[in-house]
């Protein structure tokens, strides 16, 4: 068998032929079971076990083949199109080759009788069939080969247009697959922006605080310092009390040594003693002072070690503050640029929002044929197969509708109406019923 018409290149997995058999009504579960039984032992096709048991004719297994097919096929059987399943998804059958050399000479009956096409090539919406060489009753030769190279630049036109159609439709299916993740992941990264943008506010709130406190440590290191200066002052002017003590106290004990060894050398005077007591009067009153000195020395020295280590922290605090103030200048800089690099971002998702609308707005929408486009048609053809080639009948009338039987003149079968649609007649506006025997 050779398929003439592949309809889209998108269509679902074909159902088994046993399957469609029994949905359709046209054989029994128990009569493909045997067929499948019969089957194991002789490695026979199917369709040919169901023809050689009787099950189903020839032309139900042929157009049961043509249904799986999705279009028109040429079987062992004859060529067949498929059944009219009715489904949601049109099938597409090619226009079969047809001579209009007589058309409009003898509308009643048949005008046009051609051999049964062999398939050349297939395209990817129409077929291409290679046309027999007309009997010489028909039409001369001349005519019917300008018809037949107007039939092939009509039916390749219209393939080359739906392969850009469908071409188009793939590029706009991954473009806005595309554009749909990277709008997604640049939603994510925005998202994920805004949290961090948020923490590091936060942080900065903490910098500013511990700015402010750090400003307010500054004045009481001034305060310490200055306090600090007069306490040094204190001491200074203490140990130079301190010296000058010790250099008098030093000349009371000389004096009161050289007074003691006169009075030793020398008979005891009353004057002598006089001097001596007062001499030692002043050394008691100035080892007195000395020791409130020394107390006083001891208290500011402790003082001033206290002090130093609180300037020590002072300092530290200030090598905390400037720290942080690097690390602030640092942190604003650095959200400037993650503020520039989202408002880019932004415009990037913006600018892919417009590119898929653009795109989505560009994509040519398929028209259907409205149902009643035929209604008022005055006359009509009808094409079906009769014998071994396609025959072309002119009647009066609007076409009938698809699934209608249709009587014709010297068909034993009545005819089922597959489809209807234009006349595969260049220049004709006529519309066609393609028929199949019942």
């Amino acid at each position: 068998m050779s398929t003439l018409a592949d309809n889209d290149g998108n269509r679902p997995p074909a159902e088994p032929l046993g399957t469609l058999l029994v949905n359709r009504g046209l054989i029994t579960a128990e009569q493909l079971a045997a067929a499948l039984e019969a089957q194991k032992g002789s490695g026979e096709p199917l369709g040919a076990i169901v023809v050689a048991q009787g099950f189903a004719t020839p032309a139900t297994i042929a157009q049961a083949l043509a249904t799986q097919a999705g279009g028109l096929l040429k079987t062992e059987y004859g060529f067949a199109t498929g059944f009219n399943s009715g489904s949601d998804r049109p099938v597409h059958i090619g226009e079969p080759p047809i001579s209009t050399a007589r058309i409009g000479v003898r509308p009643a009956a048949p005008v046009v009788a051609m051999a049964a096409p062999a398939p050349e090539a297939v395209e990817a919406d129409y077929p291409t069939v290679a046309l027999a060489e007309a009997p010489p009753m028909v039409a001369p030769v001349d005519n019917l080969a300008a018809d037949q190279d107007a039939v092939r630049a009509e039916l390749t036109a219209a393939s080359v247009e739906t392969e850009r159609l469908a071409s188009a439709n793939s590029r706009l299916a991954e473009m806005r697959a595309e554009l749909e993740q990277r709008l997604a992941h640049e939603t994510q990264r925005a998202a994920s922006l805004e949290s961090e943008l948020a923490s590091r506010d936060a942080a900065l709130e903490e910098l500013r605080a511990s700015r402010s406190e750090a400003t307010e440590e500054a004045g009481h290191v001034t305060a310490l310092e200055a306090e600090l200066a007069a306490r040094d002052a204190a001491l200074e002017e203490f140990r130079v009390a301190a010296i000058a003590w010790q250099a008098a106290h030093a000349e009371l004990e000389q004096r009161l040594a050289q007074a003691t060894e006169n009075a030793a050398s020398a008979a005891t005077t009353e004057s002598v003693s006089t001097e001596l007591a007062e001499l030692r009067a002043e050394a008691l009153s100035r080892q007195v002072v000395h020791a409130e000195l020394e107390q006083r020395l001891a208290t500011e020295t402790e003082r001033a070690t206290a002090l130093e280590a609180e300037r020590a922290s002072v300092e530290d605090l200030r090598d905390a503050a400037s720290a942080a103030e690097s690390a602030r200048v640092d942190l604003e800089e650095r959200l400037a640029q993650e503020l520039a690099a989202a408002a880019l971002r932004h415009e990037t998702i913006t600018e892919l929002r417009l590119a898929l609308d653009a795109a989505v707005a560009a994509t040519p929408e398929p028209q259907p044929e409205p149902a009643d486009k035929w209604a008022c048609a005055e006359r009509h053809l009808l094409v079906f197969q009769g014998g071994e080639a396609y025959e072309l009948v002119e009647r009066a009338g609007p076409p009938p509708s698809p699934g209608a039987s249709v009587d014709v003149a010297g068909s034993v079968k009545a005819q089922i109406v597959t489809r209807v649609g234009s006349a595969p007649v260049p220049g004709s506006d006529l519309p066609c019923a393609y028929l199949i025997a019942a």
